[in-house]
């Protein structure tokens, strides 16, 4: 007698993945909740009180200046180009202050980890497998990948945005930096220096990992926790004047890649890659200057 075929299906395997179709597949895959940061809860009035701290001493002087600057003539700060004569003597006070901030920043980090009971390295990507496998090492490159093109698209999207109502609304602009031809942007861009790059590492942590990391601890929603990130980012670049408003698409979209995924890392490289791209492309046509402040 013939044995019929088996009719029995095949079970799908333990690592194998549901297919991302369409439009999907252009997003981030999320991190498991289990390779994510899990902190140690606290209340929202201590977790507020700690991320006010944290923000204050990072920004508390950009903060002071802009204010300042506003009240007295009624105009945000404007950074001129320097000389020769006058560079060094530009340039070496910004380039102290970021690295005096990269090491208030880096304590920051150091004290929300301790505290909230994560390591230090969950804050800014998340937990490896425990044993990796080539799969999974590629699926995390990729996902990286994906979130810093997000990532550097939404800082993108910002610049078009803002050059664009710079060239409708000139008013809508204010402070920035005075360039009108390419030595003007080559020494700018020289002023500037590292801190085109430092800029990342001081901001991102802060405003976006432990602003998370804390407010999340306090089981805040995430409709507050986005409300919260995106005034804390327009905050301290207020000086562009009104057209700032149109940074909070992007805040919005980091902090979701961040929720999403865990991986800062991704965010800072793309913040860094934005600031020098922009730095040679006010070096190689700087008009476009004039629609940014």
């Amino acid at each position: 007698m013939t044995t019929p075929p088996s009719t029995t299906a095949t079970a799908p395997t333990a690592t194998s993945d549901p297919p991302v179709r369409g439009w999907r597949r252009l997003l981030p895959q999320p991190t498991p909740a289990s390779a994510l940061p899990a902190p140690k809860p606290m209340p929202a009035w201590l977790a507020y009180t700690a991320l006010v701290l944290a923000y204050t001493v990072t920004f508390g002087y950009s903060l002071t200046g802009i204010v300042a600057a506003y009240l007295s003539g009624g105009t945000a700060p404007v950074t001129h180009p320097p000389t020769a004569q006058n560079f060094w003597s530009q340039a070496l006070p910004g380039w102290i202050q970021h690295a005096v901030l990269l090491l208030v920043v880096t304590a920051v980090v150091l004290l929300v980890a301790w505290r909230r009971r994560i390591r230090v390295h969950d804050l800014f990507a998340p937990a490896p497998p425990s044993a990796p496998t080539a799969e999974s090492k590629q699926r995390a490159r990729r996902q990286a990948r994906t979130v810093f093109l997000w990532a550097l698209a939404g800082m993108a999207a910002w610049m078009v945005a803002s050059s664009v109502i710079g060239q409708l609304v000139p008013a809508g602009l204010a402070g920035g930096f005075a360039i009108e031809n390419r030595s003007d942007a080559m020494w700018i861009v020289g002023l500037l220096g590292p801190t085109q790059f430092t800029t990342a590492l001081i901001e991102e942590p802060v405003v976006v990992a432990v602003l998370v990391i804390l407010l999340s601890a306090a089981y805040r929603p995430a409709a507050e926790i986005y409300t919260v990130g995106a005034i804390a980012k327009v905050a301290y670049h207020a000086y562009y004047g009104p057209v700032v408003l149109l940074l909070i698409p992007e805040a919005l979209l980091v902090l979701w890649l961040y929720r999403r995924t865990g991986r800062l890392w991704a965010v800072i490289c793309a913040h860094a890659a934005y600031n020098g791209a922009y730095s040679l492309l006010v070096i190689a046509w700087p008009p476009v200057a004039a629609y940014m402040g």
